[in-house]
């Protein structure tokens, strides 16, 4: 039935109304229907085409609710779309009620998105005038900030102390039953990696979530208390909560839950580390070979943090390599999300020194040459003089062409996919 509807209104979406586009759109969030990438196409290029129609005081709820339903079903936008929602949206931002205003910003994040600063102060002022004005039921309120908070520091965005201000002033207003467990989670998770542990509603925060916490926990929320207790222990250290004290059995729980995972994951019950290893990772991973350097893939850390590469060194120096595709980075301007700013913050807290490889850097590189002087200036001193030489590979030799030279670790990675397969296979 939902494919046959989907195909009339990808036939005729140029008779709809940017309310009745909207409105199909919202269904298809709501039901969890993904749809197919051609009827995001058409409804994209019906609203690129009709954009005058579509940006109006009237419509600006059908253009919300659209953003938020493709957002929803887990479709990718074109920039065209996004970069017109960015120009055009900030003007009608004032008359924007507050949950059309949180679905964007939730949206934008999602989308890994990052709108200029124009775009984020007109976002911001939107969001103090509803917040201290317009009656919200409080439960609404309490998702709206968590939902808002958590997509600011998603984008890598630190809001304004005004905006910081109005939100703890928000939270401290709702009695705490109206946040859901992942509200809270969100929240204290966003306070800590934004820095901002002075707001008056911090400590309320944590101490809430232990009260209320349920035996179903999500393992998500559980490594988002992990991550802000680790922060709290060793980035903020000037903080005056300590989370071990304040709420002991949360805490523990959540560190209890990750070295289950760490267990599982060393034991095989975990879905093995090695094949989920991507093409790009395996590269790096084969010129570090070819440059001699002893390393381990998918390490972790004794602080439970999960590196991709690390560098094994006799000096005793620790180093830490992360290959970081796309996701990592937003996807218009091409810098670090806030988890990978986190995730860096972290790890150089812990004494880690840590080289990043992005994905776009290295897609450059066209030949193994290429690819040896890339890692050998990242890597610097990691790399002995001897190993610096031209002649690790013919000039202009591909990588294809390289993976001879390092067949034994070629062999293993593919040794551990074969194994891995059969298990799965016998276990069917």
């Amino acid at each position: 039935f939902l494919r046959t509807v989907e195909l009339q209104f990808r036939k005729d979406i140029s008779n709809f109304s940017p309310q009745n586009i909207s409105n199909m759109m919202w269904a298809f969030g709501r039901m969890g229907h993904r749809g197919k990438y051609t009827t995001m196409l058409a409804m994209q290029k019906s609203m690129l085409q009709r954009s005058d129609e579509f940006y109006q005081p009237r419509n600006v709820q059908a253009v919300t609710n659209i953003t938020w339903s493709v957002a929803a079903v887990g479709h990718q936008p074109r920039l065209k779309y996004l970069e017109l929602l960015e120009e055009r949206l900030p003007p009608l931002m004032p008359v924007m009620n507050e949950q059309e205003l949180v679905n964007t910003i939730w949206a934008m994040s999602d989308f890994r998105y990052v709108p200029a600063a124009p775009f984020l102060r007109s976002m911001e002022a939107a969001l103090i005038a509803t917040l201290q004005g317009g009656r919200v039921e409080p439960r609404h309120r309490a998702q709206h900030l968590a939902n808002s908070l958590s997509a600011f520091q998603k984008l890598g965005c630190r809001p304004t102390d005004e905006l910081m201000a109005v939100m703890d002033r928000a939270i401290l207003n709702l009695e705490m039953h109206h946040f859901t467990e992942q509200a809270k989670t969100n929240l204290i998770w966003s306070m800590t990696m934004m820095d901002r542990t002075d707001l008056a509603s911090y400590r309320p925060l944590w101490i809430a979530l232990e009260q209320s916490m349920s035996k179903e926990m999500r393992i998500e929320s559980l490594g988002q208390v992990y991550q802000a207790a680790m922060m709290l222990e060793h980035v903020h250290k000037s903080c005056d909560v300590d989370c071990w004290e304040l709420v002991p059995a949360l805490v523990r729980r959540a560190v209890d839950a990750r070295k289950e995972r760490i267990k599982a994951i060393k034991d095989g019950r975990h879905t093995p580390v090695a094949p989920t290893m991507s093409r790009f990772h395996k590269e790096v991973s084969l010129v570090l070979s070819m440059l001699r350097l002893r390393h381990s893939n998918e390490f972790i850390t004794e602080e439970g943090v999960f590196v991709d590469i690390k560098v094994e060194n006799q000096d005793g120096r620790m180093v830490a390599i992360e290959v970081d595709g796309r996701p990592h980075f937003s996807v218009n301007g091409g810098q670090p999300l806030g988890s990978t700013i986190t995730r860096d913050r972290l790890l150089k807290a812990c004494g880690w020194e840590l080289i990043v490889v992005p994905l776009d850097e290295w897609t450059v590189l066209s030949t193994f040459q290429d690819k040896v002087r890339y890692m050998t200036t990242k890597l610097g001193d990691l790399v002995l003089p001897h190993q610096k030489t031209s002649d690790l590979a013919p000039q202009g030799e591909s990588l294809l062409q390289m993976y001879g030279y390092v067949a034994c670790d070629i062999f293993s990675i593919l040794a551990v996919e074969i194994c891995v397969a059969i298990r799965l296979f016998l276990s069917a």
